[in-house]
């Protein structure tokens, strides 16, 4: 898998991010130099709070703390939340988190507009968005469709094998596959999304609960029938990016000098002058276009197999995943590993956040194309996504 290179890269990439001030300064909840996004407002069970590198203590995870921009937010098995956001683009937009979900915010001015993203990696929330003016965009991003919003009240629901559920109660949400088809999902009309599959279907407003708990059932239902051929698809599509993902961290590694200069100044409220800033910039371009095109994909394919090794482990998608490598022996390395690979995306999110905030980077056309609204970058998810192809 070489998760081994994967783990070398964390342990030296963290003894870095450790080493930095900006890190400690802003793993602090009361920092002056926090800049928020978002609020929590309710949360119970197990959440987690990913950010700059690592894990926020689990005893300032309460109601109160403030989100910042790339923040992972992750339930477990028993965990809700709910976050009150507080973006130019969002103000009094509340996101309801389910169990089992994990996502974060990419927030950045692109164009002259304000765009909030949700980032969605796996589970289900709910967003309740004002209607925003001209100047404001929301979006949530899967892995295979970016939804659109401008002031609606609609949830988002993932099936473990890749399926997506978008139901509105009131307004629109303009939702596009990784091939430019649109569907809307409003009051009376639901979408559906699948590896083979990108519908509309009408469903009353008070039935919408009821359709969700029935598709949800029937997507288990055909997950575990077909259970071993989603582990296979899966597992190969993440063995097959993982050498980009790995080349794309040590590139953005080899320029770690500009990005510890760029968290010192980001901790003190330092500005750069301007000649240094932009041949840092210079530097570090490269690297940022790198690790975007590739980081969505591997995110998404990460935490896909997280929920299918849950199933696993009771049994259900044992395989061969190709000669000499089990299912079961790919998902002990998988789960051995764990801890550093959320780690190292940690990492690159930390990286990310410093370029957005130190560079400036919504005036570039080459970063716009980088951080466009394909959420995969480049040439889009590796294909093919039906495990009935492999």
């Amino acid at each position: 898998m070489g998760v081994n290179r994967i783990t070398q890269i964390v342990l030296v990439a963290g003894l870095l991010v450790r080493a930095s001030p900006g890190l400690r300064a802003q793993t602090a909840v009361d920092s002056d130099t926090v800049r928020p996004v978002g609020t929590m407002v309710y949360l119970a069970g197990d959440v987690d709070v990913h950010r700059n590198g690592g894990l926020v203590d689990w005893t300032l995870v309460d109601i109160g703390l403030e989100i910042e921009d790339y923040d992972l937010v992750r339930t477990g098995r028993n965990g809700t939340a709910e976050i009150e956001m507080s973006t130019p683009a969002t103000r009094d937009m509340i996101i309801t988190v389910s169990e089992d979900t994990a996502f974060y915010f990419d927030v950045a001015k692109v164009g002259g507009v304000d765009r909030t993203s949700v980032e969605m990696l796996a589970g289900s929330v709910a967003l309740k968005v004002r209607k925003l003016n001209e100047n404001s965009l929301v979006q949530v991003r899967t892995q295979s469709v970016v939804m659109g919003v401008r002031g609606t009240e609609f949830t988002v629901t993932t099936a473990p094998d890749g399926s997506y559920l978008i139901t509105a109660r009131e307004g629109r949400v303009v939702c596009t596959d990784d091939s430019g088809i649109r569907k809307t999902a409003e009051a009376g009309r639901v979408v559906e999304k699948s590896a083979d599959l990108f519908r509309s279907v009408e469903v009353p407003v008070s039935e919408l609960d009821r359709y969700r708990d029935e598709w949800t059932a029937e997507k288990e239902r055909i997950f575990r029938s077909n259970a071993p051929l989603f582990v296979r698809a899966f597992a190969l599509q993440y063995r097959r990016i993982e050498p980009r993902f790995i080349e794309a961290v040590e590139q953005l590694l080899e320029r770690r000098d500009v990005f510890d200069r760029w968290a010192r100044a980001y901790a003190a409220d330092e500005v750069i002058p301007f000649a240094e800033l932009f041949a840092q910039r210079s530097q570090v371009t490269p690297a940022i276009v790198a690790v975007r095109s590739v980081l969505p994909v591997y995110e998404q394919l990460y935490y896909r197999l997280q929920t299918l090794e849950r199933y696993h482990s009771q049994g259900v998608g044992r395989t061969t995943i190709e000669r000499k490598l089990t299912s079961g022996e790919f998902f002990d390395e998988f789960r051995q590993n764990s801890g550093s690979i959320e780690r190292g995306l940690s990492i690159v999110r930390y990286y990310l956040k410093l370029f957005a905030r130190m560079s400036g980077f919504s005036e570039s056309e080459l970063l716009d194309e980088a951080f466009s609204d394909n959420p995969f970058g480049g040439s889009g998810p590796p294909k093919p996504t039906d495990p009935r192809s492999f």
